[in-house]
């Protein structure tokens, strides 16, 4: 009777978990616990809920009993490193995540997530043999097989690369998910693929709440802007962003900030983009209900979403309609897909008219490029010379400071062919990781060029970096996937940014960049006109030193005019609330 009245309350208990009742659900299991201070289950299940709280001290003490009293609780364990990768702490998530499959090697979830902690750490040999394995236990899962090949782009291991993706983008078009919408930005140079992998991301991952909430119509006071990110630390979006929330007319906006993700990051950024918000929210231990509900109670007017499909997004609660008007800008450079993000902010480089089919949003044209740029930031006085950065005197600099994951085996041939055609030349990337330094090595080798003239640059400060940028000849782009803040530093720095214009948002960016400082003339339609024109330029100093000027005439009239910026996307957003509150057709939006 007494194990019968014990299973029964375990029962009731996981019935409530199960249905989120986490409240009934705790108080049955502290039940438990008061008939048999000895149950596992009881301690595993109270420390998941501690977790789900965010009392992570708690959990982890709750978790520990329950491995002491049963020491094969691979949940136990895998919860453990959970928390300790949610902190951040990769090299103990990863030791929690180990001991989980020591006791079940078949565990997803932990191999999964060691995986994920292995490529935070820069890991990326040991986060692609776990992905491997997972690959291995569940074979017809295609999704898997995208995360790979883009691990393995971060790696620069090109080996296949054109043969997987390939047979990937044949995936998507047979309507099979192989890849996530930020995957297909970086490795799909085609709108239609982009587009069909939203299409099916959607359909399996977009979660409907039934939530039919009746906003009002607001036709007087201010506009409540809420600006939601993860990225409210030094991170290149709050980087590009954070000075137009200073700038932001407050007698007419009140802007709201809601973090997606939580504040363990204390920065200069961080203090400046808080400052600029009327009210912040760390939301990242709510669900997505919990904050739609925090957002409907503050009347936010516009939902500004600057993640996307990016990290730690929570794309569902847009697709759940957050404020009556919605808008994607910045944080992804594509479509969401789905026709409750109301518009995306653009302009006619990143969006020509012949492509608006594919993206359900309407789109709020700037009138001279989507992205912002702070005109306040830092640059050090300090002028570098050659040694102190390890390039060799009196050499050529081509570089490019984008990240190795933009680099196609495609673009780094070209990047090749310049080197060997303009002598005393080297090329300046920016890698952090040892093994992807030595198979972008290994790939100059291949092609006759010794390794001495591929340079290395290392991690130093804002001010510094954007100082020493200065030292670059010619900064050379990435494609399919543009340098969106790498570009503007360049620019900043009066640094020509040759580009090729590519197929897709992703792959315009430096043009729309470009456009916005008249510098057309760097802009080229396909690789060979790349190619030429970066070579021509190294081999004609006249002309470079001629563009160069022309840069730093022009970079602060648009390019870098922060007030302009932040008065258009106003008049955008006064725009947007007027249609909504009219009952007007939604439209595209140009910004004059």
């Amino acid at each position: 009777m007494f194990k019968t009245n014990l299973q029964n309350l375990l029962n009731n208990a996981l019935e409530l978990f199960n249905k989120k009742n986490f409240f009934e659900a705790e108080k049955i299991y502290k039940q438990i616990l008061e008939i048999d201070n000895k149950n596992a289950e009881a301690y595993c299940a109270l420390g998941t809920i501690s977790a789900i709280r965010k009392k992570y001290d708690e959990a982890i003490n709750y978790f520990n009993i329950t491995i002491n009293y049963q020491p094969q609780n691979f949940y136990a364990y895998n919860n453990i490193g959970t928390i300790f990768y949610d902190f951040e702490n990769f090299s103990k998530a990863i030791e929690y995540y180990s001991k989980a499959l020591s006791i079940n090697p078949d565990y997803l979830i932990s191999l999964n997530m060691r995986a994920l902690s292995y490529e935070k750490m820069n890991d990326l040999i040991s986060s692609i043999n776990d992905y491997n394995k997972i690959k291995k236990k569940f074979p017809d899962d295609s999704f898997i097989d995208g995360i790979i090949l883009f691990t393995k782009a971060k790696l620069c291991s090109w080996s296949g690369f054109k043969y997987e993706l390939n047979k990937i983008s044949n995936k998507i078009l047979n309507k099979k998910l192989a890849w996530e919408p930020g995957t297909s930005l970086y490795l799909g140079n085609s709108i239609e693929i982009q587009s069909k992998t939203l299409d099916l991301y959607i359909k399996e991952m977009a979660v409907n709440f039934n939530n039919n909430f009746l906003y009002k119509k607001k036709k007087k006071g201010k506009i409540k802007i809420g600006y939601f990110s993860s990225d409210f630390y030094s991170h290149a979006v709050s980087y590009l962003i954070s000075r137009i929330f200073e700038l932001h007319d407050k007698k007419n906006f009140i802007l709201y900030g809601f973090c997606l993700y939580k504040n363990i990051h204390k920065d200069k950024i961080r203090d400046k983009v808080t400052r600029s918000f009327d009210k912040f929210f760390d939301v990242d231990n709510m669900t997505d209900n919990e904050i739609l509900n925090l957002a409907r109670s503050n009347e936010i007017d516009i939902a500004v979403d600057l993640n996307g499909y990016t990290e730690k997004n929570r794309f569902n609660i847009f697709f759940n309609r957050v404020a009556p008007v919605q808008i994607n800008f910045l944080g992804y450079a594509g479509s969401m897909g789905f026709e409750t993000m109301d518009y995306i902010i653009a302009d006619k480089t990143l969006i020509p008219s012949n492509e608006k089919k594919y993206y359900k949003e309407k789109i709020i044209y700037m009138p001279n490029t989507y992205q912002p740029n702070d005109d306040t930031l830092e640059v050090s006085k300090k002028i570098f010379s050659h040694t102190e950065l390890d390039l060799p005197k009196n050499y050529f600099v081509f570089a490019c400071f984008n990240n190795p994951n933009k680099i196609t085996p495609e673009i780094f041939q070209i990047w090749v062919n310049i080197i060997k055609k303009v002598e005393n030349s080297v090329l300046w990337l920016f890698v952090t990781n040892e093994q992807t330094k030595i198979n972008l090595i290994k790939e100059f080798k291949k092609n006759s060029l010794p390794k001495e003239r591929l340079i290395f640059a290392e991690k130093i400060q804002s001010p510094l970096h954007l100082s020493r940028l200065k030292i670059i000849d010619i900064c050379l782009d990435t494609l399919p996937y543009n340098g969106h803040t790498t570009t503007s530093d360049a620019l900043r720095a009066g640094i020509p940014v040759v580009t090729c214009m590519g197929k897709t948002f992703a792959g315009r960016v430096a043009s729309s960049l470009l456009r916005a400082t008249n510098m057309d003339e760097l802009i080229t339609n396909n690789l060979d006109e790349y190619e030429n024109l970066a070579v021509n330029l190294a081999l004609d100093p006249k002309r470079l030193g001629q563009l160069k000027k022309k840069i730093i005439d022009n970079k602060d009239l648009i390019l870098f005019n922060s007030k302009l910026f932040t008065e258009n996307l106003e008049k955008a957003y006064k725009t947007v609330h007027e249609i909504y509150n009219s009952d007007l057709e939604k439209k595209d939006i140009f910004i004059n």
